[in-house]
């Protein structure tokens, strides 16, 4: 039985697929921009869902590079940003509750990690200016507001922002997890506001949000109040994916979404594609190197998948 490994990059929209229709024992994990897929074929369910989406597929070690390439950020639109390795991390503790999981793509993932921290340590460490944190940065200063910041959220987009900001800013944070919050008190100077206080929210103003939701945490009422007591300075970025906001409001009313920092990036990428470039020639020496390994350990074979056997 011929063992390969299969990447699938779905779109983040892709209606005919959600967490439970995987195959049993992958690794999934949906963002703002892509759904991803990793399996093995080492069974016959998984082969006959290789044979049906095979057109969102990338095998071996092609399939491993662009891996990397996701986890490094370079698939991003915003090129560098770090938030896509606190949704791997998440979705790989997810994957390690399950019943249900395959040695080889563990492995795989286990891998990535390593790989993933080398590539940002040589060649994008200094990189965060032109991150989602740098530009809301940006936004904050070119914006004139008091010193006053607050930040929904505790996971690593938090995270990300509070390098960029404890020094220059008076920071709050709004979360449900404790001990998240706990844990970045330990390294970072900022105020608690408790998840009950919520409405506490409203006498910032300059808010920036991580918090992804189906439901609406801020909705049109919140933002008209928000602007009538914060005036023209107001300042909401709303950096959660999905979008847990629900106003009309756009950049003209200081309400700024993913879409509006990704349009601003691109300004600033120009400035940072050597890097890139380089961090590129990296993941692929890094994937070539890695899959060496595999396939030395017989992790998974080289041989291509006869279709017409699989059916």
């Amino acid at each position: 039985m011929i063992n390969k490994l299969v990447i699938y990059n779905f779109p983040a929209d892709y209606s005919d697929l959600n967490e439970l229709q995987q195959p049993q024992g992958s690794f999934f994990l949906g963002t703002c921009q892509r759904t991803l897929v990793v399996d093995s074929t080492e069974n016959m369910e998984s082969r006959e869902f290789l044979l049906k989406h095979r057109e969102f597929t990338l095998l071996q070690e092609e399939g491993y590079e662009f891996l990397l390439q996701v986890i490094c950020g370079l698939k991003s639109k915003l090129l560098g940003e770090n938030e896509i390795v606190g949704q791997f991390k998440d979705g790989f503790e997810k994957y390690l509750d399950q019943e249900i999981r395959k040695p080889s793509v563990t492995q795989v993932l286990q891998k990535l990690f390593k790989d993933a921290k080398s590539i940002r340590t040589e060649y994008l460490n200094d990189i965060g200016q032109y991150s989602y944190a740098g530009v809301t940065k940006k936004l904050i200063k070119n914006r004139g507001n008091e010193n006053r910041v607050l930040i929904t959220g505790s996971g690593q987009l938090t995270e990300d922002l509070l390098k960029v900001l404890h020094r220059k800013f008076d920071l709050h944070i709004l979360a449900r997890n404790k001990k998240k919050v706990a844990k970045l008190k330990e390294t970072y100077d900022f105020k608690i506001i408790k998840w009950e206080d919520f409405n506490e929210s409203i006498n910032f103003g300059s808010i920036v949000n991580t918090i992804g939701s189906n439901e609406p945490l801020f909705d049109q009422s919140f933002f008209k109040t928000f602007l009538l007591l914060n005036g023209q300075r107001s300042l909401f970025i709303d950096l959660g994916s999905p979008s847990c906001i629900d106003t009309p409001y756009d950049v003209g009313n200081g309400v700024i979404r993913l879409e509006d920092i990704f349009q601003m990036s691109e300004k600033l990428n120009a400035q940072k594609m050597d890097k890139i470039d380089l961090a590129r020639d990296g993941i692929k020496k890094t994937s070539l190197r890695r899959w060496r390994i595999f396939t030395d350990k017989n992790l998974f074979h080289q041989e291509e998948i006869n279709e017409r056997a699989s059916n």
